[in-house]
């Protein structure tokens, strides 16, 4: 993760764009594709590593955590 409004060199923006999986071996060996996560909207978090402090279950790599939101009036 880079904290920046610019895409450095050598970083890709995980906008679920295709990339070169010459450029990119590495990368394409992890992800098994070559096509980026879109993660814009997204929070990123840590994964848990077996630690309690998620009620709602184990933080995995590559979940989502859908919204606590329920329905309600006022």
């Amino acid at each position: 993760m880079y904290y920046s409004n610019s895409v450095p060199t050598g970083y890709l923006y995980c906008n679920g764009a295709s990339f070169n999986s010459a450029d990119y071996p590495e990368l394409f060996a992890f992800l098994g594709g070559n096509v980026l996560p879109d993660l814009r909207g997204y929070f990123l978090r840590g994964a848990s590593d077996s630690n309690a402090v998620d009620p709602s279950g184990p933080r995995n790599v590559g979940s989502v955590q859908s919204d606590e939101f329920k329905s309600h009036t006022h």
